[in-house]
């Protein structure tokens, strides 16, 4: 429990956004250890998604991240030349490797059981789109 906890904390902090008006270098720096540290606990989520409070916390996880790839690689696009393109490169990659298990993982749960956990917890409805991609 102690363990979930940790990870649904972490999970919550790792969802705060930089603000849009001061994204610099420091600031791509905290979201790459950032999203190291998500690569990491990843490992948590695997094999343990038909545990709904570990459902739910790996796919808000995986949302952040996504936000957060996309953030960074807005600044890249912007400062190419400062070697943060080859970084981001290897944390992409880090990342997809990390979560390759979400697709067929949701999809080895079943349209069945997804759909009561997601009954049960109205806060899912926005990876409802997502959820039904991994489903196919």
């Amino acid at each position: 429990m102690r363990a979930l906890l940790a990870f649904v904390t972490f999970a919550a902090l790792a969802a705060t956004p930089a603000p849009a008006a001061v994204y610099d270098a420091p600031a791509w720096d905290n979201d790459a250890t950032t999203l190291g540290m998500q690569v990491e606990h990843f490992e948590k989520c695997r094999g343990r998604l038909a545990e709904k409070p570990r459902f739910k916390g790996c796919l808000q996880m995986w949302e952040d991240a996504k936000v957060r790839v996309s953030r960074m690689d807005r600044y890249v696009k912007l400062s190419p030349g400062d070697g943060r393109p080859e970084r981001m490169a290897k944390l992409r990659s880090e990342l997809e490797g990390a979560t390759a298990f979400l697709g067929p993982e949701i999809k080895a749960l079943g349209r069945v059981q997804v759909a009561k956990m997601m009954a049960n917890d109205k806060a899912l409805a926005v990876y409802r789109k997502d959820i039904e991609a991994f489903l196919r």
